[in-house]
């Protein structure tokens, strides 16, 4: 869990900020292409689902 700084606006750590992003992000990612693999028989066939979704999650 990322910790508050002890004073207000002080620096933060990037690296948390990131893995915090990742780590919000991933079960929605595992879902997603373990539904669409299963539909469409095929993890290489997935995968340019699950890059759509990625960048339309960082458009947002």
């Amino acid at each position: 869990m990322l910790a508050q700084p002890e004073v207000m606006g002080a620096g933060y750590n990037v690296n948390a900020v990131l893995l915090g992003i990742v780590l919000h992000r991933a079960p929605a990612a595992f879902a997603l292409m373990a539904v669409l693999a299963a539909q469409l028989h095929s993890r290489r066939k997935a995968l340019p689902y699950l890059i759509i979704f990625h960048w339309h999650l960082r458009q947002a």
